[in-house]
């Protein structure tokens, strides 16, 4: 049962610790200096659209793991709660509708 639980912490330290990085990058890539010789609108711009890479890499990232952790959630703690076993727990077609909708 310990295994389970290193192997989500592992993964949640995983993701948080990529966006960490992503945000790292993003900071460093924002220019601090305006070039003279661009417009104000350009150097908005160029930021802007720093921004807007680093919102949609979290998007995508959003879309796959958030269901895997709430679903991982729903399961251990149902699993936990019940204290029978995962498959008696999620052998029950309630368990398995509310499941569905928290995916």
């Amino acid at each position: 049962m310990y295994c389970v639980y290193e192997k989500i912490i592992c993964v949640m330290t995983f993701f948080n610790n990529w966006i960490i990085i992503d945000t790292w990058k993003l900071y460093k890539n924002t220019n601090e200096n305006i070039t003279p010789s661009n417009s104000l609108k350009q150097e908005l711009q160029k930021n802007y659209d720093g921004f807007q890479n680093s919102w949609k890499l979290q998007q995508r990232t959003g879309l796959f793991v958030y269901p895997i952790a709430a679903a991982g959630g729903f399961i251990l703690g149902g699993y936990e709660g019940s204290g029978k076993s995962v498959e008696a727990f999620l052998y029950n077609p309630k368990m398995l509708t509310f499941l569905g909708i928290t995916l």
